[in-house]
């Protein structure tokens, strides 16, 4: 969920009245009120800057992980869902809305760019990722689950119900394989990374390689000659 530029994230509602908006006891929340609750945690919670006690470096004190966030609602019956389960797609291991939440009607998801100085200075790096790159992979990522977590709260207080994946047990809940190849000069191969989650629901994957650049999508190769370590 998190590549070069932050992620996004679902959050699954049960209770929709239109497209843009929820309502519940007689009260409502639209996408408005959404994005003003995430931009008010952007700007005020201190957490989309980063600390002088977590900088890699001083200039690096007060910086900005995330630009404004934009967000949409969609229904839970919503085809491009199911075709998500797809083997062309994600595959069978998707889950639904109505399987993250039962009786879920609606998912709201959000995407927080990185800054302007995050995306320059990742690219101008070359192939290792910029320390600006890497503060907004790791504090970038805490501040979005924080802010899921928060969101989630907020649809339940205003009388539904309410999850988000990414902070879900379900998909927190895994076990990792790693495995790694060397060449016949003891040169390492990509390390590949082999998360399956609770039940088999989140077979998740990805390669990191040192010549690789941030969100590079790779497939390991053994060579003839290569090794498991």
């Amino acid at each position: 969920m998190g590549l070069t530029v932050a992620g996004s994230v679902h959050e699954v509602y049960k209770r929709r009245r239109t497209p843009d908006s929820f309502e519940h006891g007689g009260q409502g929340m639209d996408k408005k009120q959404i994005l003003d609750l995430i931009e008010s945690y952007r700007t005020e919670s201190g957490l989309n800057r980063i600390s002088g006690e977590k900088a890699l470096s001083p200039e690096l004190k007060g910086m900005e992980i995330f630009a404004p966030a934009i967000a949409g609602t969609a229904s839970a019956d919503d085809p491009a869902f199911f075709l998500l389960k797809r083997k062309e797609a994600v595959g069978g291991h998707f889950l639904l809305p109505r399987e993250w939440l039962p009786g879920a009607r609606s998912v709201v998801s959000f995407f927080l760019p990185f800054t302007e100085r995050v995306r320059k200075t990742n690219a101008a790096s070359g192939p290792e990722p910029s320390p600006e790159w890497l503060h907004g992979r790791i504090e970038g990522q805490e501040f979005i689950d924080r802010l899921s977590r928060i969101l989630v709260e907020r649809l339940r207080e205003e009388g539904g119900d309410a999850v988000s994946p990414s902070v879900d047990e379900r998909f927190a809940s895994c076990t990792v394989r790693n495995t790694v190849f060397l060449d016949g000069n003891g040169t390492p191969f990509p390390v590949t990374f082999t998360a399956t989650g609770q039940n088999g629901m989140w077979p998740l994957s990805a390669v990191s390689v040192p010549s690789a650049s941030p969100g590079d999508s790779l497939h390991p190769e053994v060579s003839p000659g290569g090794s498991e370590a």
